[in-house]
């Protein structure tokens, strides 16, 4: 399940490269120009060994704020983050981080902890 995180105030803040708020978008379009994946040594399409891969889009940065757009604080994003991984893994699904900083990883660890508590088993995640 891709989820898009689209923020990059954590590298802002720890003095990073910038940028990483275009990962999710620019991920997307490369996704869609790939199409089949061919492994020319076997002669197989890598892509028919793939679980189906679902888009559960981008968290929303910006909230609307008497009538105007402002940007949401981290702590708010960062639990939108962890409400949508835990879903996914609740659901069975491994999420699949696009953007962000290392910061995110905080909410990501959450999401988990609070899966652990269900019945359902714990899966795999990915930052990219």
């Amino acid at each position: 399940m891709l989820i898009g995180f689209p923020y990059d105030e954590g590298a802002v803040t720890a003095g990073s490269r910038l940028g990483s708020n275009y990962g999710p978008d620019s991920f997307r379009r490369y996704l869609g120009q790939c199409g089949s994946l061919q492994n020319p040594e076997y002669g197989v399409d890598i892509v028919k060994g793939l679980p189906h891969i679902a888009d559960y889009g981008n968290i929303q940065i910006y909230k609307e704020v008497e009538g105007r757009p402002v940007k949401a604080t981290m702590t708010e994003l960062y639990s939108k983050l962890a409400t949508k991984v835990s879903l996914c893994v609740n659901r069975g699904f491994v999420p699949f981080i696009m953007g962000g900083s290392r910061d995110l990883t905080c909410a990501v660890v959450e999401a988990y902890l609070l899966a652990a508590k269900s019945d359902k088993p714990v899966t795999d995640v990915t930052f990219v």
